[in-house]
């Protein structure tokens, strides 16, 4: 019986320990995924619309109202970047008051949440 408890004890920690090594790639990935929905879905970021993704072929678009999303790793390679990255998609208007980019965060067109995972997505680029 106390050997049971032993062995079910190493297993849980195991497993947790396991899992919480794996978490945080597998939800990068998950909200990777979720942003690439969004980007292209036409309620919500539709930033397919203005912006070429060169490096991902279903999406690359032929616009060129925007900048062309791509190497945003290289482009924006700090925590303190991506928060850059991450504003500019919430409220562009705070940085270029003459940008014709949707505050889709001031507005509500996007929850905080799809900014972010609309940034694990352009990370991926």
């Amino acid at each position: 019986m106390v050997s049971e408890a032993i062995t079910r004890s190493i297993y849980l920690l195991l497993t947790f320990s396991f899992a919480g090594l794996c978490a945080p790639q597998a939800l990068a990935q998950a909200n990777a995924v979720a942003g690439r929905a969004l980007f292209a879905e036409e309620r919500k970021g539709n930033c397919s619309a203005c912006h070429k993704t060169p490096t991902d072929a279903p999406r690359i678009g032929a616009s060129n109202i925007g900048p062309p999303l791509e190497a945003i790793r290289q482009k924006y390679p700090t925590p303190a970047d991506r928060m850059r990255l991450r504003d500019s998609i919430r409220d562009q208007s705070r940085v270029n008051a003459s940008t014709i980019m949707p505050p889709y965060g001031k507005h509500r067109i996007l929850t905080e949440t799809e900014i972010d995972d609309i940034v694990a997505y352009l990370e991926t680029l």
